[in-house]
C-alpha cells in the first residue's frame, strides 16, 4: 500500500470522484431544516469534481407560496436571510481549491506502468468560498396588526438575501466494499469551517426592515462550522452558524442557528449529459489500447519463450559435444602404450 501526492492521472476509481479526468454530476437537493409540506422546493443543478477543485451550482424554486408573512420576531423571516434557498427563487456557486491532495493506492502511486493501480483513499486539504442569491417577497402580517387595532399600511416588499461565506476544507473520499451492491461505493467525509456574511438589499427601506425584521442592519457577520457526508449517490450537510447583531436580535438568524440539508446525486452521463457517444469512444479506444498491450506482452512472452527454447537447445547440444570430445580424450588417455619394437 502506497501514500503520495497526487500526480498520475492514470490512477483511477469509479467511486472516489476527481482521481483522474474531472467528474461532472447532476444534483438535486431538498432542504430538511424546516419541513413544511405548504412550502415544497424544486432544485437542479450540477458538479464539477477535478484532481484539485470542486465547482457546484444549484438553482432552486419555490412551488408553493413563497410570501413570506410575519412581523418582528417570527423565526421563518429570519430564516429566509439565513438560508436563502427558502425564498421564491435562489442561486448558489460552491468552490473549493487543494493546494495539498494524498492518495492511497494499494500499490505504489507514482508507477503508472502498473495497470492494477487502485486508489482507495484521498484526502484533499483546502479552502472553500461560496455564495448565494435569492429573490423573496417579505410582509407583515394583516391579521396580527388587525388584532392590534393597528391602521398603519402593511410593510411588503422584495427582499434581495446574499449569502457569501470563506474558510478551510478537508475532504477524504473512500470507497465501500466490493460486497456492497450500489454502482457507486464512493464514502466522503469532508468537515469544514470558516467565516461567514448576510447581506440584506431589494427595495425595503430602513424602516421597513425595522418594522418586519426589528433591525435598520443590513449587513451580518459570523462564523460557520459543518459537516458534509456523502454515502453513494446521497449527501447529507449539517452546518451550524453563529451571527450577532448587538442592536437587535433577529430571531431565526442570529445566535446560534443549525441547518441541514440532503442532497441527491446521479451522474449526468446517465442522462447523456455526459457527451456519451465521447464517452464511449474514450471506452473503446482504452479497450482497444489495452487488448493490444495484452497482444504485444503475449507476443513478447512468445517470442521470449522461443529465444530460451533455442538458447537451451544450443546450450545443450554445446553441453553434449564437450561430453563426447571428454569421452574421447579420456578414452584415449586410458589406451595401453604400444611396444617398441
Amino acid at each position: 500500500m502506497g501514500l503520495a501526492a497526487h500526480r498520475s492521472p492514470d490512477d483511477k476509481s469509479p467511486s472516489i470522484s476527481a482521481i483522474g479526468l474531472p467528474k461532472w454530476t447532476l444534483i438535486a437537493d431538498a432542504d430538511i431544516s424546516s419541513l413544511d409540506a405548504t412550502q415544497p422546493t424544486a432544485s437542479i443543478g450540477f458538479e464539477r469534481a477535478g484532481p484539485r477543485s470542486l465547482m457546484r451550482m444549484r438553482l432552486r424554486k419555490n412551488l408553493g407560496d413563497s410570501k413570506k408573512e410575519g412581523d418582528v420576531g417570527d423565526p421563518g423571516l429570519g430564516k429566509v436571510v439565513l438560508q436563502p434557498a427558502l425564498s421564491s427563487f435562489s442561486s448558489s456557486l460552491h468552490l473549493e481549491w487543494y493546494p495539498l491532495v494524498l492518495i492511497g493506492c494499494t500499490q505504489d502511486c507514482d508507477t503508472k506502468e502498473t495497470p492494477t493501480n487502485f486508489v482507495h483513499t484521498k484526502w484533499s486539504i483546502g479552502v472553500y468560498g461560496s455564495a448565494e442569491a435569492a429573490d423573496a417577497l417579505v410582509s407583515q402580517k394583516a391579521g396580527d396588526m388587525a388584532a392590534n387595532g393597528e391602521t398603519e399600511d402593511i410593510v411588503s416588499g422584495h427582499l434581495v438575501p446574499v449569502g457569501v461565506a470563506a474558510g478551510a476544507v478537508l475532504r477524504v473520499e473512500g470507497r465501500l466494499p466490493d460486497s456492497v451492491p450500489l454502482s457507486n461505493k464512493g464514502i466522503t467525509l469532508a468537515p469544514y469551517t470558516g467565516f461567514a456574511m448576510r447581506m440584506l438589499s431589494g427595495d425595503l427601506t430602513g424602516a421597513g426592515l425595522s418594522a418586519i425584521f426589528g433591525t435598520r442592519e443590513r449587513r451580518f457577520y459570523g462564523l460557520e462550522t459543518g459537516f458534509y457526508l456523502q454515502f453513494s449517490n446521497i449527501a447529507f450537510d449539517s452546518r451550524l452558524t453563529y451571527f450577532r447583531n448587538d442592536n437587535q436580535k433577529v430571531a431565526g438568524l442570529t445566535g446560534a442557528q443549525l441547518t441541514l440539508t440532503l442532497s441527491f446525486f446521479l451522474p449526468w452521463s446517465v442522462l447523456g449529459g455526459d457527451d456519451k457517444a465521447k464517452t464511449d469512444a474514450q471506452k473503446a479506444k482504452a479497450d482497444a489500447k489495452a487488448k493490444a498491450d495484452a497482444d504485444a506482452d503475449a507476443e513478447k512472452a512468445k517470442a521470449d519463450a522461443d529465444a530460451d527454447a533455442e538458447k537451451a537447445k544450443a546450450d545443450a547440444d554445446a553441453n553434449a559435444e564437450k561430453a563426447k570430445a571428454d569421452a574421447e580424450k579420456a578414452k584415449a588417455q586410458e589406451a595401453p602404450p604400444q611396444a617398441i619394437p
